[in-house]
């Protein structure tokens, strides 16, 4: 077969493929090889540079994707960090300012607080206390009674919750002037903040074996003390 001829196929005819690539390139690499080792090797050499460079521009591309990458996920968790941070510090700062409030409202209002205070305001004397306070009040009167009733929970404007217990106080005397006594040192003494609702008294027509205290007199308090602020967020 001459050098330029067109190859033959006994099988299928006279087929010309010397324009194909495929049949060029191995062409190629058989002249090469048959010819001289020294330009196959050079060829060789060549084609691994060229590949060398490929995956170079490759893995940089990679490296260049996945560092643009890391940097805006970056910068946008350092956002999410700087803007909790920051609604964290203002929080603190609403806190810390009306701490500052309230710790210059007690100091102004210290000697007040201190009379609350032990008046049960804050905290409710037990009931067991009061009814101890009014048995030894009530030797004043020749005799007393009195009931508690159930503590409510009422709220003033919306904002301002109190806890109230109604007091009924009956007594008999057989003079007026110790039911005054008695309301002058249970306002001033009570362990408690006491709100007078009535105050009654009544004289009997006669003095005997079955009146002997014909002064009688019957007197209803609220003892009122701070309530948990309920109020809504």
């Amino acid at each position: 077969m001459k050098k330029d001829s067109p190859l033959r196929l006994s099988s299928f005819g006279d087929v010309d493929l010397s324009d194909s690539p495929s049949v060029t390139y191995k062409n190629t690499l058989i002249g090469l090889t048959t010819r001289s080792p020294a330009r196959f090797l050079a060829f060789a050499r060549t084609s691994l540079e060229i590949l060398w460079v490929y995956l170079i521009f490759v893995i940089m591309g990679c490296a260049v994707a996945s560092l643009l990458w890391f940097v805006f996920d970056f910068q946008q968790s350092q956002e999410d960090y700087f803007n909790t941070t920051h609604e964290k510090l203002a929080s603190l700062q609403r806190e810390a300012l009306v701490l500052t409030n309230h710790l210059d409202f007690i100091k102004t209002h210290e000697k007040e607080l201190n009379v609350l205070r032990k008046k049960g305001w804050f905290t409710a004397h037990h009931r067991l206390i009061a009814g101890e306070f009014l048995d030894k009040l009530g030797s004043l009167l020749h005799e007393l009674h009195f009931t508690f009733e159930p503590e409510v929970a009422t709220t003033l404007e919306d904002k301002y919750h109190f806890k109230v217990t109604k007091i009924t106080i009956e007594g008999a005397s057989l003079l007026d002037l110790p039911f005054y006594d008695f309301l002058e040192n249970l306002l001033t003494t009570f362990p408690g903040v006491l709100r007078l609702l009535e105050f009654g008294l009544t004289r009997g027509r006669e003095i005997n074996t079955e009146n002997p205290h014909p002064m009688r007199g019957k007197l209803v308090f609220e003892w009122v003390t701070m309530g948990d602020n309920q109020q809504d967020d």
